[in-house]
């Protein structure tokens, strides 16, 4: 009683006391289930928090999602997995996906439909993307006798930069026939 006041004060007119029953899972409990379900190497969990879980990298890399597999848990109902799409480039702190529990409680029976569905492989594979050193070879006359300036070359080495790779030889070769 001596609480009514304040709680007045912050809005809440109306309580609720909630037991969980027995078959029932809270919804940050059964997100760290979806979690398990979905994150693989190179992964950490960032939550939960009212029933989500994101799934954060931890290395630069391609993403890969198992889409069939991901569809077979997301059509269940009351859970869902939402993800980058599959073969995308990432860098690390990036969110490669978010796990859900819609209700405040789920059925146990529906998470172990999930992980059924799910399978014993996690739903994302996250494969580090290793440093690499290349060359680069343009060619036609335009470029090669300085009639247009290279614009492709600088986006190449600019992009293979952002994830640790680097050209380290540069040509150009004429298309023209020699003489």
């Amino acid at each position: 009683p001596e609480d009514v006041e304040a709680l007045l004060d912050l809005g809440k007119a109306n309580l609720y006391v909630w037991s969980l029953t027995p078959g029932m899972v809270h919804e940050d409990d059964a997100a760290w289930r979806l979690y398990r379900l979905c994150a693989g190497e190179h992964m950490r969990p960032q939550g939960p928090s009212e029933g989500k879980i994101d799934v954060i990298a931890e290395a630069d890399g391609l993403l890969t999602v198992d889409v069939p597999r991901l569809r077979a848990v997301n059509a269940l109902g009351e859970l869902m997995v939402a993800t980058r799409p599959t073969n995308t480039p990432v860098k690390a702190g990036d969110k490669l996906a978010g796990t859900r529990v819609i209700p405040l409680v789920v059925a146990e029976d529906k998470l172990k439909k999930a992980q059924a569905a799910a399978g014993a492989a996690p739903l994302l594979t996250l494969t580090p993307f290793q440093a690499l050193r290349a060359g680069v070879i343009t060619t036609g006359s335009e470029g090669f006798t300085g009639r247009i300036e290279d614009k492709f070359t600088p986006v190449l080495e600019r992009k293979m930069a952002e994830y640790g790779s680097e050209v380290v030889e540069k040509r150009k070769l004429s298309d023209e026939p020699e003489p």
